[in-house]
């Protein structure tokens, strides 16, 4: 670009793309800059995937699981769940007494799944998967057991008192709930693949 009498010239063919390309190369630094600080001070943090809740609605055992977003499912598994009828039924035991933490997430093809309380189990409304209240898979077309989420008790001054120690592909971890804890605390950013079973084939009531 020249001046001449005091007067600009038509830019040619090069000086144009010259000042595309920085005019370019600028709006893409403000955006990369603009990501940054948006990661920096609106991303997760880890205050914002932990989920913190009162123990003394959860003390009472084998109540139906109290559902969270997104998509956390606390359970109190007592006698009843872990004995019940339908675990017989599939040859599957459950061990473990006391709080645990499942994904509300089918683990067939990944639809958030809701409680039936007539039928007393966890049911995808996409294509039929069941689950029982300690998570196990009860129907087709899931293979999986329910994910589990990593998860803490805390006394009244958020000190840690027991944790679980998930795995992938592990039986159902549930933690009876320890003396003097007040809170529950969830990592809802770390959760585990529940057992696989392969010989689940079919629907059942």
């Amino acid at each position: 670009m020249e001046m001449i009498a005091g007067q600009i010239t038509k830019l040619n063919r090069r000086e144009f793309l010259y000042y595309i390309w920085g005019a370019s190369l600028a709006l893409l630094s403000a955006e990369g800059l603009g990501a940054i600080w948006w990661y920096a001070f609106h991303s997760d943090t880890p205050s914002k995937k932990v989920l913190r809740l009162d123990i003394n609605q959860f003390r009472e055992p084998d109540q139906p699981p109290k559902i969270y977003y997104p998509a956390v499912a606390v359970v109190h598994i007592g006698e009843k769940s872990a004995s019940e009828p339908r675990l017989h039924k599939i040859k599957r035991t459950v061990t473990g007494r006391g709080i645990a933490v499942l994904r509300a997430v089918c683990t067939h093809l990944g639809c958030v799944i809701g409680w039936g309380s007539a039928s007393e189990r966890f049911e995808c409304p996409c294509h039929g998967a069941k689950f029982l209240a300690s998570g196990v898979v009860y129907g087709n077309p899931a293979k999986y057991d329910l994910s589990q989420f990593h998860f803490w008790f805390e006394d009244a001054y958020e000190r840690k008192l027991t944790e679980t120690m998930h795995r992938d592909f592990a039986p159902l971890q549930a933690l009876p709930i320890p003396a003097g804890a007040e809170t529950l605390v969830i990592d809802t950013s770390r959760y585990f693949m529940g057992e696989f079973h392969p010989e689940t084939e079919k629907r059942l009531d």
